[in-house]
């Protein structure tokens, strides 16, 4: 399953309200379409800035952060050593694996935070869509298509459950194989 969504946001700035509201879009749609929300019981956000990009649940969930920024964490969100063992119920990664030069061992550091029954979601820019007006992808060290990151993922052992494309974004959502 997968949805397109359009957006007259054009924001760049991550602390906007807008810009993190248009960020959870496709993310909320894969909860909302995918996933039996009670299940999650503990989340993690796996390269999470401060942990605003963490949606809200009508249920109590464990939220926890994991970024090399020292930023204080939103209410709620605790952050997350490297070196924990926590296997989480969801885990997401948004936004990450396109900054780093080597995607692989960002997938590798993901994945071992949760077993067979995690979900994980990953989001990327669409390199398929026109850039953002003002051009946001000058930081970006590795590019993805729907085709490209579909490929990395399965290349990973990730099963494809659900997918999403909106804006200039691709989601994912997966499961071990």
């Amino acid at each position: 399953c997968s949805r397109d969504w359009s957006s007259d946001v054009c924001s760049s700035d991550l602390e906007t309200q807008a810009e993190v509201d248009r960020r959870l879009v496709g993310l909320n749609y894969i909860l909302e379409q995918s996933v039996e929300l009670e299940s999650i019981k503990t989340l993690l956000d796996f390269g999470g800035n401060d942990g605003k990009f963490i949606p809200k649940f009508e249920h109590h969930v464990d939220k926890y952060v994991y970024d090399i920024s020292s930023k204080p964490v939103e209410p709620g969100v605790k952050k997350l050593d490297l070196n924990s063992n926590m296997i989480f119920d969801f885990v997401m990664c948004c936004h990450v694996v396109e900054h780093e030069s080597d995607p692989d061992r960002v997938i590798e550091q993901v994945l071992k935070f949760g077993d067979n029954e995690t979900l994980f979601y990953f989001e990327v820019p669409n390199y398929d869509c026109p850039s953002v007006p003002g051009g946001v992808f000058h930081e970006h060290l590795s590019i993805f298509n729907p085709k490209s990151i579909s490929t990395f993922l399965l290349r990973h052992r990730l099963m494809i459950v659900d997918s999403v494309k909106y804006s200039d974004y691709i989601g994912f959502l997966t499961r071990k194989q």
